[in-house]
């Protein structure tokens, strides 16, 4: 059986369905970002539920401390360099 439709879809419609394919697509890649980063911050990475801003603000503090650690290597190479 064939339905045939009286008028054409129009262009409006054509490119609502778009929109809609698209922000589902986004939104899987956030979903599937915000999983990476997650995995890549050691205090919660283990933890099952974290909330993306729980995930953000965690990120945050992980690079802080990330930076921290290489101003102190970067200290410490200096003062060794200097006393050579």
């Amino acid at each position: 059986m064939v339905v045939r439709m009286k008028t054409p879809p129009s262009k409006k419609s054509e490119d609502s369905l778009r929109g809609v394919q698209t922000e589902s697509k986004d939104s899987s890649m956030t979903e599937l970002e915000f999983s990476r980063l997650k995995n890549l911050v050691p205090s919660i990475s283990k933890k099952t539920t974290v909330s993306k801003l729980d995930v953000i603000l965690e990120a945050i503090r992980y690079i802080d401390q990330l930076q921290d650690q290489l101003l102190d290597q970067v200290k410490d190479f200096i003062l060794h360099f200097d006393t050579s």
